[in-house]
Parts: structure tokens; C-alpha cells; sequence
């Protein structure tokens, strides 16, 4: 009964949680780091790809995704159910335009993943997504970031990271916020994150390829050419 209890994928457990989703959120707190913030003038997201082997090219999984002119997002966690939910993203935002005549907001496009992902936490025939997902838009004439969590749950944030050692990059994101940020403070801060993050994890120096970058602009979102993002981690300070 106990083991049944245990690995059955849409009932509590002894202590009161969905057994298969404490797995996909330890699938996310394996993934790579993520962080975003929010400055006045746009919304940031980034990720740091690890390197498990020398030989690994680590630009040539898409980690920073466009979803529609003005929305983007990237995740921690498995990139396959990343890819996925991409998918689900890109097409909900399509709908809603075709609907409402209308863009996407964020806080309607982070509800629609976040009820995606919460029907494969309750379907018998599916497993939860083991993947986290930060939402960086512009709607509303304001920049935007969302958090979608693997339990299915959602909420706003100023700055956030995701992944392995998520606690330390979100502990100097919080010491580098302030309301009055400009977009290249962002970059520079989301950037000293991950470096942190990703040396604490790898005991080395982090390489410019492992980055990769989104910025959401009042002109729309756009991800960062990777020559571009080498510039700004050569001149983080």
C-alpha cells in the first residue's frame, strides 16, 4: 500500500504533497541556472548552460525562446518538456491574438502554461513537466517577468533565479535590485548571478558560450546574438 501510495501520479502523499511533482521540482533544481529581472526601461531573462563535457556545444540547444513579437521566455529543467511547453506557449499566444484581436499578456500566457502543466500533474496518463519557466514581456506599457513553477503554481516577480544553486544567485539579485534599474544594470546583474551560480556548481571559470540571453524591449522581445551577449559578459563588472 505504502509503495502504491508512494508512486501513485496524481494523489497526496503522507505528508501532504503530489509525490511525482517533488520529482519534477528536483528535476528543476538539477537544471541549469536561470535568472531574470526586471528593470524600468525592459525585463531580462538569461541562462548559463552546463557544461558536463568538453566536447558539449552549448549553444546549440535553444535555451532563451521567442513566444510572439512582444514575450519570450526561457527555463530550468529538462530541455525536452521545455520544448514542449514552447510549443503550447507560442500557439496559445497565437490563439488568443486570433480571438481577442489583441497580443498576449504575460499574466494570461504564464495562467495558460500554468494550467497545461497542472493537467499533466493530475492526469494518470501523463507526467508532471520537469521544467520551471521564466515569462519576460512588456504589456500594459510596463516590462513583465513571470515565474511558472513545475508544481503548476504562478506569480509575478521583480527578479528570480531558477535552478542549480538558485538560493545564492537570488540572494545577489536581491542585493542588486532597485526599482530605478536600467536595462544594461539588468544585464550586468543577471550576468554576476549566473557567473556565481555556475562557478559555485563547476569549480571553474564560466565560459561566455554557456550563456544565452533575452531582453523585452517596449519595441518588443528580442534574443540577444550571442556575439552580443560576449560582449556584455566581457564587460561585467
Amino acid at each position: 500500500m505504502a509503495e502504491g501510495f508512494k508512486f501513485s501520479p496524481c494523489v497526496f502523499n503522507g505528508q501532504g504533497a503530489v509525490e511525482q511533482s517533488l520529482y519534477a521540482l528536483g528535476a528543476v533544481s538539477k537544471g541549469s541556472t536561470s535568472v531574470g529581472i526586471v528593470a524600468a526601461d525592459g525585463a531580462v531573462i538569461a541562462t548559463a548552460t552546463r557544461m558536463s563535457s568538453p566536447l558539449m556545444e552549448p549553444r546549440g540547444i535553444l535555451h532563451v525562446a521567442p513566444i510572439d513579437t512582444m514575450i519570450g521566455m526561457t527555463y530550468s529543467g529538462l530541455s525536452g518538456d521545455f520544448h514542449l511547453l514552447k510549443k503550447h506557449a507560442q500557439k496559445g499566444a497565437q490563439d488568443i491574438k486570433l480571438i481577442n484581436g489583441v497580443p498576449v499578456e504575460v499574466k494570461q500566457l504564464a495562467h495558460c502554461l500554468a494550467f497545461v502543466m497542472q493537467e499533466h500533474i493530475h492526469s494518470a496518463s501523463a507526467r508532471p513537466f520537469g521544467a520551471a519557466l521564466l515569462i519576460a514581456g512588456w504589456d500594459k506599457g510596463l516590462p513583465q517577468l513571470y515565474a511558472c513553477s513545475a508544481d503548476d503554481s504562478y506569480f509575478p516577480r521583480k527578479a528570480i533565479a531558477l535552478g542549480r544553486n538558485a538560493a545564492e544567485c537570488t540572494n545577489l539579485l536581491e542585493q542588486r535590485y532597485n526599482k530605478k534599474l536600467k536595462v544594461e544594470d539588468a544585464i550586468n546583474a543577471a550576468l554576476l548571478a549566473l557567473k556565481k551560480g555556475y562557478e559555485e556548481e563547476q569549480k571553474g571559470p564560466m565560459p561566455s558560450e554557456a550563456i544565452q540571453m533575452g531582453i523585452a524591449y517596449p519595441e518588443g522581445f528580442e534574443r540577444v546574438e550571442f556575439d552580443i551577449v560576449d560582449e556584455f559578459y566581457a564587460d561585467c563588472v
